[in-house]
């Protein structure tokens, strides 16, 4: 992290596990490195809270004021504003500079002192675990960060970011793959069953790794470890849904009649402009078994489009219920919709909606478990089935959940639909129907034959 730093890197994020000394190496000994040697004049000192930017803060102040070899070395003369947010140090030849303190979406826009903008921000832990599971919060903190902290920066100023990954949206995360961003990801260890390329093996030994991984196990938060110390919010052996439990069809499998239904994920408010509509498709054959047939997934804010995508569905897939959220339905769709029908003769059967009473974890319990039985199929081989089971394997702590809202409310469902059609059902279906194109004046008994 030092060597970036040295590199006069103008913007720098690391990913680094807890109790790896990454605050003690950036945020207190870079941050005096560069005011002490003079590299820098103004500092601000950013956290989640400004409770804990100031405790930051108060480290760096103590070592300004009780480090008797600093003091001499550097010709400290006076701490000119000693206040728990905002500091300003006075060398003996008058050199002066300032260090703040602000926790996230406080004011910093137009920062100025003596007529320079900050020409060092260091960010430590940005983003907690509250904040992070909430995606309207989540995208506060980035807006924050993007149009209020970065513009405060100087010119020729350098800003560092440093904390723990916490969840596959965070704004650490993304900062891992943007190009304008110098980033490094380090894990404590290679993975959560390898202990192998341990990163600071003097102080974490592979003993006291598997004993701190056994805290977490014990206290049911394996997937906390693996977050913690391998910057990976899902502990693969403890994901949501496991990637075992995705079944492939099995041989003739999707040849077999079913019952087909759709379930339907909608994003086309102003603040889901991110997130995408999903239309997913899965029939219930005569074992009661569910096949996923296919997943619709696309951005659009235009309700023509998305009821033009579901006809098209209905007329390929004969769906027999339509299942969508209540609130969606109604406030978007259902006046098009209607007309849509009314104008094509093509009615879809969308009863009630479904009322999301109840968290997106809670929700996708019923799925969940339907998985765990091995009772669904997946055609691996489409294309629509690697972003879907990818976000179905980072659930909850992925960007997206829209394909996940999308097969929790066919889970939800499910125990009220029919199961698909028996071939002898079949058999008798199409017996009858000729029955019918025949007529009635050939059905009976043969005046010539008598049988």
């Amino acid at each position: 992290m030092w060597n970036l730093a040295a590199q006069g890197m103008r913007r720098i994020a690391v990913a680094a596990p807890r109790e790896h000394a990454k605050s003690t190496a950036i945020t207190h000994a870079l941050t005096l490195f560069l005011f002490l040697f003079r590299i820098k004049k103004y500092g601000v000192i950013v956290s989640d809270t400004e409770t804990q930017a100031s405790q930051f803060l108060g480290d760096v102040l103590l070592e300004l004021k009780e480090n008797t070899k600093l003091i001499k070395v550097f010709g400290i003369k006076e701490i000119v504003k000693d206040s728990v947010t905002d500091i300003i140090v006075e060398m003996s030849d008058g050199w002066k500079f300032r260090i703040q303190a602000k926790g996230t979406g406080q004011k910093v826009r137009g920062l100025k002192w003596n007529n320079r903008r900050p020409d060092w921000i260091v960010i430590d832990d940005l983003e907690n675990d509250e904040l992070v599971e909430n995606e309207e919060r989540r995208g506060k903190v980035k807006n924050w960060f993007l149009k209020a902290l970065l513009p405060s920066l100087a010119k020729s100023g350098n800003i560092f970011i440093v904390g723990t990954i916490l969840h596959m949206d965070s704004l650490l995360m993304g900062l891992m793959t943007n190009k304008s961003w110098n980033h490094r990801l380090y894990q404590a260890h290679s993975g959560f069953d390898d202990f192998t390329q341990m990163l600071w093996p003097q102080q974490w030994s592979e003993t006291r790794l598997r004993d701190k991984r056994q805290e977490y196990i014990d206290a049911g938060n394996p997937e906390g470890y693996s977050q913690e110390y391998l910057n990976d919010p899902l502990s693969h052996s403890e994901t949501y849904f496991k990637k075992n439990d995705f079944k492939p069809y099995e041989e003739g499998m999707d040849k077999l009649p079913t019952t087909n239904y759709a379930s339907v994920d909608l994003a086309i408010s102003d603040k889901d402009r991110a997130a995408y509509t999903v239309i997913l498709v899965g029939g219930m054959d005569q074992y009661r078994r569910l096949l996923i047939k296919h997943v619709v997934r696309f951005r659009s804010n235009d309700a023509n489009e998305i009821i033009g995508t579901m006809f098209e569905v209905q007329r390929i897939y004969g769906i027999e219920t339509w299942i969508v959220e209540e609130g969606q339905i109604k406030n978007t769709l259902m006046g098009p919709l209607i007309e849509k029908m009314q104008h094509s003769g093509v009615y879809l059967n969308i009863p009630r909606g479904f009322n999301p009473q109840t968290d997106k974890r809670s929700r996708a319990r019923a799925i969940q478990a339907r998985l765990r039985a091995g009772g669904v199929y997946f055609p691996k081989e489409r294309e629509w089935y690697g972003a879907f089971e990818e976000e179905l394997l980072h659930f909850p702590k992925g960007r997206y959940k829209d394909q996940v809202d999308a097969i929790s409310w066919l889970g939800i469902a499910i125990n009220q639909l029919n199961e698909g059609p028996t071939t002898k059902e079949l058999e008798d279906d199409d017996y009858q129907e000729r029955l019918q194109e025949i007529g009635h004046t050939y059905i009976g008994r043969s005046a010539v034959t008598g049988y």
